[in-house]
């Protein structure tokens, strides 16, 4: 293996790392998905990314608040980590990369 892939792929590898969460809906692996039970009522999911539990919840309540727009609401999302396993492809090289998901889901309850 010649140096000059192995400095390409440590420097793919890192800049992959350091990309931050971004808040959108869910896709793949990342995002908000909610399940709307009445007019007033979610199930609220957000899925992060490994080691970004922070941004993660902080975008959980960023999603209840735009579901329930001017209202308040109650609601406070419980956290599990869960285990995502996928094959991945390092140049001709295949590998299976698995990486821990937190995911933070609860109800939410606008307020009128």
């Amino acid at each position: 293996m010649n140096s000059k892939f192995i400095v390409h792929f440590i420097f793919a590898f890192t800049l992959c790392a350091c990309i931050p969460l971004s808040y959108q809906p869910k896709s793949g692996l990342y995002g908000y998905e909610e399940t709307k039970i009445n007019n007033s009522t979610y199930d609220l999911n957000y899925y992060g990314a490994e080691g970004e539990e922070s941004s993660t919840q902080k975008f959980w309540h960023k999603r209840a608040a735009e579901l329930c727009g001017k209202n308040k609401y109650l609601g406070k999302p419980d956290v599990m980590v869960r285990e995502v396993c996928r094959n991945e492809i390092s140049g001709t090289t295949p590998y299976r990369a698995c990486y821990n998901i937190p995911v933070y889901w609860g109800r939410v309850t606008c307020l009128k």
